[in-house]
């Protein structure tokens, strides 16, 4: 019950030119996240577009929807 990303970073390239202070350091990255047992592991569907990692996590269909009450403080 963990999705798990792994993925590398790579250095970037510039003709003629050496960056001074990059976002990412290069090199590879996990990150784990527990899943709750709601969701469907079949159905788990994910997208990189430019650059932006997606991932669509749908409950299972006998878990049903659940209201949340959202408090003002």
């Amino acid at each position: 019950n963990r999705l798990t990303i792994h993925g590398t970073v790579e250095a970037p390239t510039f003709d003629g030119l050496t960056p001074v202070r990059t976002e990412y350091q290069v090199g590879d990255y996990k990150r784990s996240f527990a899943i709750s047992e709601e969701i469907d592991q079949s159905s788990i569907d994910a997208t990189v577009r430019n650059g932006l990692l997606t991932i669509h996590l749908q409950r299972r269909k006998e878990a049903g929807p659940k209201k949340v009450t959202v408090k003002a403080i």
